[in-house]
């Protein structure tokens, strides 16, 4: 494993990400005639926007890394060959970005008060573990061992931790990226990005 094109791949990835997350892009998908993704302007950024529009040169490899991490409510192990990472690193920061994303959100989740311990279900506490720690533990321990299985020829995932991390990734779509409490917070974030889309088209001679 290339640790450098890992690293390379995970600090790229993100860099498209709106404001106000998940609202925010969902936002500008409706506003943008073609829709809007994160991943793909996350390539654009390295590509086209940065170093004053020359692009960072980066290889075939991290821009394909970038390109296809782990996309929404997508299957989180996508194995069509049009979306899996041509290389191991890539496909170890896209396993990666699940396990620590839907980890964290929970963590933030619950000391927000947002969720209670007894909202998650119970079963996914019995299968991923009860704390951040042990989830993690569990949930890597079970990428090596299945990849392992697979020698190597892929980063893969048993059928059951896949499920669970599916199921705990949709859990928090439901009750705490779009809980109806957050709505107010939601609609605010949507004027913002909004306003803001309109302005520049407004003005673009202002941003060009």
């Amino acid at each position: 494993m290339n640790e450098d094109l890992t690293e390379a791949i995970a600090l790229g990835h993100d860099l498209g990400h709106t404001p106000f997350g998940h609202a925010g892009e969902e936002t500008l998908a409706k506003l943008l005639p073609g829709g809007f993704s994160h991943y793909e302007q996350s390539l654009r950024v390295v590509e086209k926007i940065e170093w004053e529009g020359k692009g960072l040169n980066l290889t075939y490899e991290v821009r394909d890394g970038i390109f296809k991490h782990s996309k929404g409510r997508g299957e989180i192990l996508d194995d069509e060959k049009q979306n899996m990472p041509v290389t191991l690193e890539g496909q170890v920061a896209r396993v990666s970005d699940i396990i620590a994303y839907v980890n964290h959100d929970i963590d933030d989740a619950r000391r927000a008060e947002v969720i209670k311990e007894k909202d998650i279900p119970s079963y996914l506490i019995q299968v991923l573990g009860e704390w951040h720690a042990s989830r993690i533990d569990r949930m890597v321990e079970d990428v090596v061992d299945a990849s392992l299985k697979a020698n190597l020829e892929k980063i893969a995932m048993s059928e059951k931790i896949e499920k669970a991390i599916t199921d705990l990734r949709d859990f928090l779509y439901e009750k705490v990226y779009f809980n109806p409490q957050a709505r107010p917070e939601i609609e605010k974030a949507e004027k913002i990005i909004t306003d803001l889309y309109e302005y520049v088209l407004k003005n673009p001679e202002d941003y060009i």
